[in-house]
């Protein structure tokens, strides 16, 4: 077999007949996926006399497919099976090393075969995922990621199931355009409090193959940017005053629910929270902000607007329960039977700022800018619907501008002094004269 970087064409195998080239290019004998693949099979078992259309449709294709298939993955399964052995050759080493030999391993790191292989075609791998719902889970073993506990080296799901948390049930993961910007994302506070590590996907296929995928070994796959998150530490005690929580922000939630309109899908306290105040997710059916940018970048994205407004209309409002602007919030809604103009801004932009930070885009940064230089005025007590006015301007002649004159004059005098000197001169001379 031979491994080429061309993945727009299908793959192209050479199909023998009992060492008589039949077909040079036989697109069926491979998956799409596979495309990569190039090689010669001869078959005993097909008439020399067969043409292309019973080719597609012969049985005897459709097997020496499904084993053309196997015998593929199983391949890359025993290059990934042999890296793995020798991470564990390298384990047994003395963990007292010198720099020469650390910088041997990485060396030896980065001429890892399999790696190499996964940088190359690692998105076959996940486009095979998608489509190969009989090969799924054995390409799921060949599937590498980023995780937040190792940004820097890829792992295997089975190196993050070696890894999980004992009350742990699920597999976390984040989709996104960069890792730093995920690495920073409020989203994934909790998870690092709780030292919960989470596979970061940052490439544009990734997301669309977890969701095919599914579950791995029995562990779902469990988008930190949708849904409920239980991270398996809930206790009577915790549950009892989540409980609380809510019925003290019930009033808050409610007021900011008829505020945002339609704009949101529900509002509710965090559970994955520290720092920030306030944070979007989706609903289990609904678009993230990654998926988002991506379907809007599609070309054919608006062909049923329907279907992609209902889908990227479901959004969820988390909000902190512990962050003084969301304290402060709540204190403003009890206080007024109606709040201000001023709280209704502030929570509107508390919402544009929780749609930044998570990824999506604001629908009219006109609004959000006016919103925001009102909310600005009125914390520099200044009249937040202040009109511009012109600004004024002393034209009276200052200090400088009269020592200026000054000088001038006392120039144009010593000037017109040197003139009549010269005038009195030239007129002396003509008497002499």
């Amino acid at each position: 077999m031979i491994c080429s970087k061309t993945t727009k064409k299908n793959s192209a195998l050479k199909l023998y007949v009992r060492r008589v080239l039949v077909n040079e290019q036989f697109e069926e004998l491979m998956p799409r996926y596979l495309n990569f693949i190039k090689g010669v099979v001869d078959s005993d078992d097909l008439p020399l006399n067969v043409s292309r259309e019973q080719l597609q449709q012969d049985k005897m294709i459709k097997m020496m497919s499904k084993k053309l298939v196997r015998t593929a993955i199983h391949k890359m399964l025993k290059l990934a099976a042999a890296e793995v052995e020798d991470d564990d050759d390298e384990d047994e080493e003395d963990d007292e090393e010198s720099e020469e030999d650390e910088k041997e391993e990485e060396d030896k790191k980065t001429d890892n075969k399999f790696l190499t292989f996964y940088e190359n075609f690692g998105k076959n791998i996940k486009l095979g995922v998608i489509e190969d719902t009989a090969n799924r889970s054995r390409l799921a073993k060949l599937l590498r990621f980023y995780s937040l506990k190792n940004a820097k080296d890829l792992i295997s799901l089975d190196d993050y199931i070696g890894e999980m948390k004992e009350k742990q049930e699920d597999i976390y993961y984040f989709a996104g355009e960069e890792k730093d910007h995920m690495l920073s994302s409020p989203l994934i506070q909790k998870f690092k409090e709780k030292d919960i590590n989470v596979l970061l996907l940052d490439d544009p296929i990734d997301e669309f193959c977890a969701q095919n995928l599914g579950e791995y070994e029995k562990k779902k796959l469990k988008n930190i940017a949708k849904g409920d998150i239980k991270f398996g530490d809930e206790d009577d005690l915790s549950k009892k005053k989540e409980k609380k929580i809510k019925e003290a922000f019930k009033v808050l939630v409610d007021w900011w629910k008829k505020l945002l309109g339609s704009s949101v899908e529900t509002i509710k306290i965090s559970k994955r929270l520290s720092d920030t105040a306030c944070i979007i997710t989706t609903s289990e059916y609904g678009y993230t902000a990654n998926m988002a940018r991506i379907q809007k970048a599609q070309a054919f994205t608006n062909q049923n607007k329907q279907d992609s407004t209902y889908m990227y209309g479901k959004k969820t409002l988390e909000i902190n329960p512990d962050h003084p602007s969301i304290k402060d919030l709540r204190e403003k809604v009890l206080k007024f039977e109606i709040p201000p103009s001023e709280v209704e801004d502030t929570a509107t932009l508390l919402y544009d700022t929780a749609l930044l930070t998570s990824g999506f885009q604001i629908e009219d940064p006109n609004s959000f800018s006016d919103r925001m230089d009102r909310v600005l005025k009125y914390n520099l007590n200044i009249d937040r619907f202040e009109k511009s006015s012109e600004f004024e301007v002393d034209m009276s002649e200052d200090d400088e501008t009269k020592e200026t004159a000054k000088e001038e004059e006392a120039n144009l005098d010593e000037e017109a002094v040197n003139m009549d000197d010269l005038k009195v001169e030239t007129e002396e001379e003509k008497a002499d004269l």
